[in-house]
């Protein structure tokens, strides 16, 4: 689903192109800094509903501590002590409704799209995990093996290895170098790193750093009203990442990969 990020790239620009949608984009941002916008298309009774949160792969700084925006997306599956996540997973059935997440170097996004009749109830399911997330041990270490069972899949892939070795070779402080998946090493740690996973949800996943986008057949003061409803009271700001800047590079390198 990689055409949503493009259309979250768009948002800006399609204020000046309402030939394209029958309305440009609306914005609005809530007392906690979280962002609301909303466009309209014209898709009668669906809305695509899209989360993003402001971290990614990038924001990994911490030695041992790559992969960990990724596995979030995993664990934001993991249901709350309100909608724990068989009933989180029968109310989006239930709507006929899709779900997916993914994960790049600099967010994470994760979308539902459904009939915009149950918009209200999708609204209240989203905002309770985003601000209520709960998991146990044993949860967290099932993720963990879920995330290292699709590292040795994608690192059978050729094309997996070229584009690790060309992120390394190209950044040698930045994290861009290394993937969204991370190293091997800090994905084996990760099941003993139960604690440290709970710090790193509290440092990203807060309501400044987050953005919900709704578009299709929405309207726009029903989704403000909504949202401050269901995620005016979640707190906390932002960890910022002390991100090194990557020196211009003086030569060219040459890797063999076999």
């Amino acid at each position: 689903m990689r055409w949503l990020a493009l259309l979250v790239g768009m948002l800006p620009a399609v204020a000046s192109a309402q030939t394209v949608f029958p309305d440009a984009p609306r914005e609005d941002r809530l007392p906690n800094g979280m962002r609301v916008i909303s466009l309209r298309t014209d898709s009668p009774g669906i809305v695509a509903y899209y989360t993003l949160v402001g971290v990614g792969a990038r924001d990994e700084v911490e030695p041992g501590h790559s992969g960990y925006a990724h596995l979030f997306e995993h664990m934001m599956f993991r249901g709350t002590e309100r909608h724990p996540q068989a009933d989180y997973e029968a109310a989006i059935q239930g709507f006929g409704a899709d779900n997916n997440a993914y994960t790049t170097q600099d967010f994470t996004l994760y979308t539902v799209t459904a009939p915009s009749s149950v918009l209200a109830q999708v609204v209240e399911l989203e905002a309770d995990r985003f601000q209520n997330l709960s998991y146990t041990e044993e949860a967290y270490r099932t993720e963990t093996g879920a995330v290292r069972g699709e590292y040795d899949t994608s690192a059978a892939r050729p094309s997996t290895r070229m584009w690790e070795t060309l992120s390394e070779i190209a950044f040698s402080r930045h994290t861009y170098g290394h993937t969204t998946l991370g190293y091997l090493r800090d994905i084996d740690r990760m099941p003993e790193e139960v604690a440290y996973s709970r710090r790193f949800f509290q440092r990203f996943y807060t309501p400044d750093n987050t953005t919900l986008i709704v578009a299709g057949d929405v309207d726009h003061d029903q989704l403000l009203a909504l949202a401050r409803q269901h995620y005016g009271r979640w707190r906390g700001r932002r960890a910022r990442s002390r991100i090194q800047a990557e020196p211009e590079p003086t030569e060219g390198v040459r890797r063999h990969i076999d």
